[in-house]
């Protein structure tokens, strides 16, 4: 009695925001509202929108396309798309601004080009889930600031309170559908999006629990979904909003719902194992042979590994390039990080999770050449940071601390970007090699020395050095961790 649900033709724009409108109505204060967009959705970023709607749409909020939504018109005013779209910014956040005064406003949106759809695109004809919703929940601030030719952009403030956004993309990319020749890959055997199927994973199994509180967080429900994913093979990347710069009341870590505690299952164990596929009958015994990784057929995988002219390809298991034209010994050093990476955090027992992010988290952490970005994190309990990066090339290096004067213990809840920002010059600059480099934050309880960690620089994982870095993250199991991935590619000339 408490669900509304519409689908297919009943699916119009007056009838969802009529349904919208109408949830102050049937819900009350306290209570808890779930929005859940399915479908189709659109972006200034979209490479296929008609040109003509891209310039009269907010250059920074997605769109969801109802049913009844009509493209033959090439000459759309502002006041057509208001007619016949839903705008975050324009529909969505009038709505929300009004419900999360007294209630708890917990949105999802899985179609492509998502992570802005609390903003809008539109798409003529697509056979991905084509919306965008992260940027219309964040509001006026995010208009024109967004430079589409260079990817260069100004992150907004998001301006919610009491909104959580999830998407299933990035705002740069497109959604996997998992139509009804895909329907025996899903969890029920019925067609959805690759991230609706994820969605309904975690929340069917209760992984999410990283931590063993005995409550998912929405930010430990992205993490689990993005992990789905991946190991589904599926190259998108679901976002969170608000992102840890404007999550000042820790409104991701909340549990879901804001449930009270409940009997979920014990946390996943980390598999310690790296799986590796080798393609086309490829024989590279350097990898075969290392400890930790398995080349045998396995339900879950690591690395595709393939010939290159002369060298090798290392892949993600969604088919993203970490490193092309390689060397065996190359991949093989990149393999081998990835063991010792999934060693070291498996004794690790946290008793809170943090959050990592770039400032430009909303592109799903894709760079180009000469880009610049900063790591951003919070953490919710007093703790000494570490930051430390894998490169594509398997090589170590510690980012933070480099200083003296950062080895001091951070308060709850502190924002701290690396490198800070602050300065023209402190900034990461993207170059190569390219492809996809693994970076971990730990939030230590307990304070270490500079000396233990200050020569860890582009070294690889049987560095003597490596060896002290790891008794000092597993000598403290209560510390909590998170990693992210950040693809880099050339410029294009």
């Amino acid at each position: 009695g408490n669900i509304q649900t519409l689908i297919n033709g009943q699916a119009t724009q007056k009838s969802i925001l009529n349904a919208l409108e109408n949830l102050e109505k049937r819900s009350k204060a306290g209570d808890s509202v779930f929005v859940y967009f399915s479908g189709h959705g659109t972006s200034a970023k979209d490479s296929g929108i008609d040109k003509d709607v891209s310039s009269i749409l907010p250059s920074t909020s997605g769109a969801f396309i109802p049913v009844d939504f009509n493209v033959n018109n090439n000459k759309l005013s502002v006041n057509d798309l208001k007619k016949s779209l839903i705008v975050g910014r324009w529909h969505l956040q009038p709505i929300f601004k009004k419900l999360e005064q007294s209630r708890s406003i917990f949105v999802v949106m899985d179609s492509c080009y998502s992570g802005n759809a609390v903003r809008s695109y539109v798409h003529t004809a697509s056979l991905k889930r084509h919306h965008d919703i992260s940027a219309s929940l964040a509001g006026d601030a995010f208009a024109n600031s967004l430079d589409i030719n260079n990817g260069e952009f100004t992150e907004p403030p998001y301006t919610y309170k009491n909104v959580v956004f999830i998407s299933a993309s990035a705002e740069t990319e497109s959604a996997e559908d998992l139509g009804r020749n895909k329907a025996y890959l899903t969890l029920d055997g019925k067609p959805h999006g690759a991230f609706t199927n994820a969605f309904l994973k975690v929340l069917n199994d209760k992984g999410a629990d990283t931590n063993g509180d005995k409550q998912i967080s929405y930010s430990e429900l992205v993490t689990s979904t993005r992990s789905i994913l991946k190991q589904d093979e599926v190259a998108q990347t679901p976002q969170i909003l608000p992102t840890t710069k404007d999550d000042n009341t820790q409104l991701a870590d909340k549990p879901l719902f804001s449930a009270t505690q409940v009997s979920f299952a014990a946390p996943p164990k980390i598999d310690t194992v790296v799986h590796v596929q080798l393609k086309n009958g490829l024989k590279a015994p350097q990898l075969e042979q290392i400890n930790g990784a398995s080349t045998s057929s396995s339900s879950t995988l690591d690395f595709i590994v393939s010939q290159s002219g002369s060298g090798y390809l290392l892949q993600t298991a969604a088919g993203d390039t970490m490193i092309d034209k390689a060397s065996i010994t190359t991949v093989a050093e990149r393999i081998r990080a990835e063991v010792w990476l999934k060693q070291l955090l498996k004794p690790l027992k946290p008793t809170t999770s943090m959050r990592l992010e770039t400032n430009k988290e909303s592109k799903g952490n894709n760079f180009i050449e000469g880009e610049t970005f900063v790591f951003q994190t919070r953490i919710q309990s007093p703790s000494y940071l570490l930051l430390f990066n894998i490169d594509v090339q398997g090589r170590v290096s510690v980012l933070y601390p480099y200083l003296a004067s950062e080895l001091k213990r951070l308060s709850a809840n502190t924002l701290l970007s690396v490198p800070s920002g602050v300065n023209k010059d402190e900034f990461i600059m993207v170059q190569a090699p390219f492809g996809v480099d693994t970076t971990v934050a730990v939030a230590l309880p307990n304070a270490f020395a500079l000396e233990d960690v200050k020569n860890i620089t582009e070294v690889t994982v049987n560095h003597p050095s490596i060896k002290k870095l790891t008794s000092l993250i597993q000598a403290q199991p209560t510390a909590a961790w998170s990693q992210l991935q950040a693809r880099t590619y050339p410029r294009k000339n």
